[in-house]
């Protein structure tokens, strides 16, 4: 299918300001309007004006990039274009455009997608926590950046646990920082091992796209696994024995890019004949892995933004403490799930560890309670002793209803 732009008169005017609207005919009409960021062409139906939120995600994105580029500039730049990034205002819009574009992504939170006329980043921005949003376009921006500045030829498990490791990182002072460890994957992976689970090497390494696929559609444990192998794989090979592996996985990326074979590549980069020893390094280096302390405050952050919310819609006055907190929600049983890749984890309001948190200096901290930015929002959350300091905020999303954010200084 062929997706045209229709170009209006008053464009012409709003071009002067570096800003074109533009109309997706194909799309169902959905009108977009169209600026360049630093590294990305935005389209989007969502505010673009200089303090909307297309703008702040495009900022976030340009932030992004300058770290994959960072990580990967030994691999030389095959394009030097600004990237497509479609930055569509609800689920619906995204779908309609998507679907009337060929593609079918309704099981997408979003998607990098290539089409012969067509090629771009897509999510939507509204209507769920800008978290997700962001963590979504890091992911589907890696692949973006993998397949037009390394190449298409980059394995699956690669480029996934990869989009997977980037998809984690958080954005301070315009710099991504990455290699945090992800707790709910290092128990997922810790657990397959147990179980005598975990996926053989070169199954994974030399899989293709069609029975990835499969997967997904069929045994829907294996693919999860799939994610989170990779993603520990990849955190191994970087991070591994103080930075032992990177230097062979970066010449093992380098050979699949020009076209070497995954196994061949890795028997060259590695000097093994076969993944056996590698394996055993991992599975040791697994099972020893612990959370990044910031990945697990900032997961029980959102949980304790659950529970304001429900006093909240209780109408019941805020608490002025953590503990508070607890004893409120205990007395309400308050449990909540919370679903991530497929993956249901329940926990309770008893349960006192997600009221607390690591410090860097390695000693506990408790949340702590702060007032509310206006009257009719629900408290703040911020756990002082971890740098970045997050700090749970509140923002509406499209029909008005509060929704956690967490920002960080």
């Amino acid at each position: 299918m062929n997706t045209t732009f229709r170009l209006p008169r008053a464009a012409i005017a709003l071009a002067a300001l570096g800003v074109m609207l533009l109309t997706a005919r194909a799309a169902g009409d959905i009108t977009l309007t169209e600026f360049n960021s630093k590294h990305y062409v935005v389209r989007t139906n969502a505010d673009a004006d200089a303090g909307g939120k297309a703008r702040e995600i495009a900022r976030h994105m340009d932030g992004v990039f300058d770290e994959y580029t960072r990580r990967f500039r030994t691999f030389g730049k095959r394009e030097t274009e600004r990237m497509p990034l479609y930055l569509f205002k609800t689920q619906s819009d995204y779908l309609t455009f998507m679907k009337r574009s060929g593609i079918d992504a309704t099981a997408t939170g979003g998607i990098f997608f290539i089409r012969p006329d067509l090629r771009g980043l897509a999510t939507w921005i509204d209507d769920r926590p800008q978290w997700v949003t962001l963590e979504t376009i890091q992911h589907e921006g890696f692949h973006q950046f993998a397949f037009t500045h390394i190449g298409p030829r980059l394995p699956l498990w690669a480029n996934e646990g990869l989009a997977e490791y980037f998809g984690d990182g958080i954005l301070v002072g315009g710099t991504l920082r990455i290699g945090i460890a992800n707790g709910r994957r290092i128990e997922a992976v810790k657990n397959a091992i147990r179980d005598k689970k975990v996926i053989e090497f070169d199954q994974l390494m030399n899989m293709q796209q069609g029975q990835w696929h499969v997967n997904l559609m069929r045994d829907r444990d294996k693919a999860r696994l799939q994610y989170d192998q990779s993603w520990s794989m990849i955190y191994f090979l970087i991070h591994g024995e103080e930075g032992r592996y990177r230097e062979g996985f970066e010449k093992y990326l380098a050979l699949v890019a020009k076209g070497t074979d995954s196994k061949a590549a890795f028997k060259q980069a590695f000097g093994a004949e076969n993944t056996d020893s590698f394996r055993r390094q991992w599975e040791l280096f697994a099972t020893q892995m612990q959370p990044d302390a910031l990945d697990t405050a900032i997961s029980r952050m959102r949980f304790l933004a659950q529970g304001l919310l429900v006093l909240q819609e209780r109408r019941e006055p805020a608490p002025m403490s953590t503990n508070e907190l607890r004893q409120r929600l205990t007395a309400l049983g308050f449990r909540a799930a919370r679903i991530e890749n497929g993956i249901r984890t329940e926990v309770s309001a008893t349960d006192a560890s997600l009221y607390m948190f690591l410090k860097d200096n390695g000693s506990h901290g408790t949340f702590e309670i702060l007032s509310p930015q206006t009257a009719s929002q629900p408290p703040r959350v911020t756990a002082a002793g971890l740098s970045p300091q997050p700090t749970l905020i509140w923002v509406k999303d499209g029909s008005g209803e509060f929704m956690p954010e967490v920002a960080f200084r």
